[in-house]
């Protein structure tokens, strides 16, 4: 069991006197995740957020670790202890062990982050929210049931990447390459064809339509091009 209890000094520089206590006597203190002490601490503390967590030795196999957010919310100038004590108390039978598939999930209680799981929390009605990078994050109320179970957190689901050469834009291109080539090649052949004629007749629409299938071949060899341009950039991207 881990019990704090703070009384509230106002004197100059207007800090709060925090006694924890850690039962047993062998519990590591940490304070925003430095260590001050073991068994029995007493700090002052100014206004402030902090965490306060107790630890097993790190040579104990699956070491636990208790951890709780203490708020100073500031005090009064006067020379005279006033004030109600706050205390909290862990008690290891009220505690519940929260533990997490995959672990290493970061333990969220308001905006405060209060540990990693595995972690042993206090028994309470707050409101914890678990995050881990690349999964959903999970919200829950803490309850006596999370001692059994693991909570699954949920993969963020990623995009299936189709193979480039399994998709609609890959039979696209090749279909267009073939249709494009076969026009450039039939356009090309007519010109030539004209042209013969043209030269052995000497007769002015032959060399008209020379130059029309000229044009036809021209522009579907470049478009041609363009396709076989984009099939070898998605070809190397991919």
């Amino acid at each position: 069991m881990i019990a704090l209890e703070s009384c509230i000094a106002f004197a100059q520089g207007c800090k709060t006197k925090v006694e924890i206590k850690t039962f047993p006597d062998s519990l590591n203190i940490f304070l925003n995740s430095n260590f001050i002490g073991r068994g029995t601490v007493e700090i002052k503390l100014t206004k402030g957020k902090y965490v306060i967590s107790a630890k097993e030795s790190p040579i104990i196999w699956d070491a636990k670790t208790i951890s709780d957010t203490l708020t100073i919310t500031g005090c009064s100038h006067s020379d005279q202890f006033s004030g109600k004590d706050t205390s909290i108390n862990f008690d290891f039978s009220k505690q519940v062990y929260l533990n997490t598939e995959p672990q290493d999930a970061y333990v969220y209680k308001s905006d405060s982050v209060i540990g990693f799981t595995p972690l042993i929390i206090p028994l309470s009605d707050d409101s914890l929210t678990l995050t881990k990078p690349g999964f959903l994050s999970k919200s829950f109320l803490v309850t006596s049931k999370y001692n059994d179970d693991i909570i699954k957190l949920n993969a963020i689901s990623q995009p299936e990447h189709t193979n480039f050469f399994a998709g609609q834009v890959f039979k696209i291109l090749v279909g267009s390459i073939v249709v494009l080539g076969a026009a450039t090649a039939y356009f090309k052949l007519k010109a030539d064809d004209r042209f013969s004629q043209y030269k052995n007749t000497g007769d002015q629409t032959f060399l008209n339509e020379t130059r029309t299938n000229d044009l036809i071949s021209g522009i579907t060899l470049g478009a041609l091009e363009i396709n076989f341009g984009i099939l070898m950039y998605y070809f190397l991207s991919d």
